[in-house]
């Protein structure tokens, strides 16, 4: 079904997984997805950048979004790829297990983002979509590039007292 059935506006969404886990980015932001190339390390840099590649005439960060998510990091495979990425501005390289594919969802079904709980921490998923095994988290690129962010949600629960919450 597409937006001319009066389904409503579809989305499309880069699918990708890391450590098996669903997660997906607005396929407007992407350039385009290569195979991982030689990173060149930048001294001084936060943990989950590898470095920078040069690709043509730009030079761009790479991002390991493995370790920016907090998972474990696998030995490198024939099917990671680097996803280039428009955030804001500038071009980014993110570097994930694999390219699932290409999602087109309606609008209506994406869900909000899931409260996850670290205090001071930075909204990085902005929703969902799927459901059961194909649930995938859409991430928030930007929040998720800031600096010093944490890779997961702050709660939005309030606080408990002995008389409840609040």
């Amino acid at each position: 079904m597409n937006a001319a059935d009066g389904a409503g506006p579809i989305v499309s969404l880069c699918a990708f997984e890391i450590e098996g886990q669903g997660f997906a980015i607005d396929l407007r932001r992407v350039r385009e997805i290569l195979r991982p190339q030689r990173v060149t390390p930048v001294p001084g840099a936060p943990a989950a950048i590898e470095g920078v590649i040069r690709l043509r005439d730009d030079v761009i960060p790479v991002v390991d979004l493995r370790k920016r998510l907090g998972v474990a990091r696998p030995s490198d495979g024939p099917s990671n790829r680097l996803i280039i990425a428009w955030v804001g501005r500038r071009l980014v390289g993110l570097l994930v297990d694999r390219i699932a594919d290409v999602v087109r969802v309606e609008r209506s079904s994406l869900l909000p983002a899931p409260d996850l709980w670290v205090e001071g921490g930075v909204r990085c998923f902005v929703g969902t979509c799927g459901d059961g095994d194909d649930l995938r988290l859409l991430l928030d690129v930007e929040a998720l590039l800031a600096s010093n962010a944490p890779a997961v949600l702050p709660s939005r629960r309030p606080a408990r007292t002995a008389e409840g919450p609040g």
